[in-house]
């Protein structure tokens, strides 16, 4: 794909190749790349660059890119296929945000000046992120990998609307031997 004219001896920067490629691929090719991958996304699917360009193609006999342009489009799409290195994220799901909205109004219709305490129990695994993976940089978090493989750690916690109460949380991870290990006592 001819990106531009350019001046004999000089380079272009990644940035201007991907916004090159953005321009000349137009919305409409964007438009259905996005759609696609955010749908690999949904369905926690793994697919590479290679797979998505192939499907692509198939899907679309028009859409004719090279592997490198490929690239450049997504990532001046947003998109990027990086590494996790093992770290974790926690991060807030718009969707979870809403259905608490109705409970957290009548919690507060409920404590009429009364210290409200209520108990969070989260789930962590080790598994619970992928280490290689599609990831729109317009949205902060990490694709999140399947929730019943490997150890599980189970943090319980008293919270008011000042935060967590001291001395109040406990860790628990399964397959650890012991009395304390077992939260339903």
């Amino acid at each position: 794909m001819n990106l531009s004219l350019r001046k004999v001896g000089t380079r272009l920067t990644k940035k201007h190749i991907r916004n090159e490629v953005i321009r000349k691929c137009g919305e409409e090719c964007a438009n259905v790349v996005r759609h696609f991958i955010h749908d690999k996304l949904k369905q926690e699917l793994d697919i590479t660059v290679t797979e998505a360009r192939r499907e692509l193609a198939k899907a679309y006999p028009m859409f004719r890119m090279s592997k490198t342009a490929f690239k450049y489009f997504l990532r001046g799409l947003g998109f990027s296929y990086m590494i996790n290195i093992g770290e974790r994220f926690i991060f807030e799901r718009p969707d979870l945000t809403r259905k608490w909205a109705p409970y957290l109004s009548a919690v507060e219709r409920a404590r009429a000046n009364n210290c409200f305490v209520y108990i969070d129990e989260t789930w962590v695994f080790p598994s619970m992120t992928k280490k290689k993976e599609w990831n729109n940089n317009t949205i902060l978090r990490f694709v999140s990998a399947s929730k019943n493989k490997g150890r599980r750690a189970i943090v319980i916690g008293a919270i008011t609307e000042h935060g967590i109460v001291p001395g109040c949380t406990k860790v628990l991870i399964n397959g650890r031997t012991g009395a304390d290990q077992d939260y339903h006592h």
